[in-house]
């Protein structure tokens, strides 16, 4: 898992050397057990923080809130980008039995983009190397889970439309006109499964993510095509809900 982890930071640390456009956010899968089941996240890794939480308002139904900050990535001459993403949801979670957990959430996101290579102004002075967008997204999450009191696994995928707007700067990058490249390209369907695992205690996990991006519009469309995110996650109720359910076991 380690050895996982460091391959895909190392290719998200690669992809700094040219304008990336779009990078996939942490899943939140939170596998709620019941009425007023609450979880709360914190996972990232070394360009990114999301804060994340989702709460049962009854038997079935869940809201989910998620923020992430994409920190500077920077290389030795100055080009790198950063970014900002907040996203809700609603959505309906079953018990399957033998602590199986089936859910399936609807998301809406705004984010922003920031892409700044001065090194480009060398070649073209005229231009101030820096390129902005938003980002509106919106789509479906299925997961299929497994929830323990010390062990949670899941499998989910993330199917989203995205669109660019507001896209300004001035920036010529592999002789490609930036702006008018993502004015261009700016409406897209993305395709994101991913793998989640937890351990602990019932109410604090240590959390580990990787997921992928498919884009399926444009498959080299400047964009991160792989993330990996470790975290934790906390139950304050998960043990009364243990205790008055038999959903949840060791």
């Amino acid at each position: 898992m380690k050895t996982l982890l460091i391959c895909c930071i190392s290719l998200m640390c690669l992809s700094a050397c040219s304008p990336i456009y779009y990078s996939a956010n942490t899943q939140n899968v939170p596998l709620l057990s019941g009425n007023k089941d609450l979880s709360v996240n914190v996972a990232g890794n070394d360009d990114r923080l999301e804060v994340q939480a989702a709460y049962a308002v009854d038997e079935h139904v869940g809201v989910m809130l998620n923020n992430g900050f994409y920190f500077p990535r920077k290389a030795d001459n100055g080009d790198g980008g950063s970014g900002q993403f907040f996203e809700g949801g609603v959505g309906y979670f079953h018990s399957l039995g033998n602590n199986m957990i089936w859910e399936l959430y609807g998301l809406t996101g705004y984010g922003h983009v920031q892409n700044s290579f001065p090194s480009t102004r060398d070649n073209h002075p005229n231009t101030t190397g820096t390129i902005d967008a938003n980002i509106f997204r919106y789509g479906v999450q299925p997961a299929l889970g497994y929830r323990t009191k010390y062990f949670e696994g899941a499998v989910s995928a993330r199917l989203a439309g995205m669109n660019y707007s507001g896209v300004s700067g001035s920036m010529v990058y592999d002789s490609t006109d930036q702006v008018n490249y993502l004015r261009t390209n700016r409406n897209h369907f993305l395709v994101e499964p991913a793998i989640t695992l937890r351990t602990g205690t019932d109410f604090l996990k240590l959390q580990f993510q990787v997921g992928t991006s498919f884009n399926v519009t444009d498959p080299d469309f400047r964009q991160d095509k792989e993330y990996a995110t470790l975290g934790l996650i906390f139950r304050p109720f998960a043990p009364r809900l243990s205790r008055a359910s038999a959903t949840l076991v060791e």
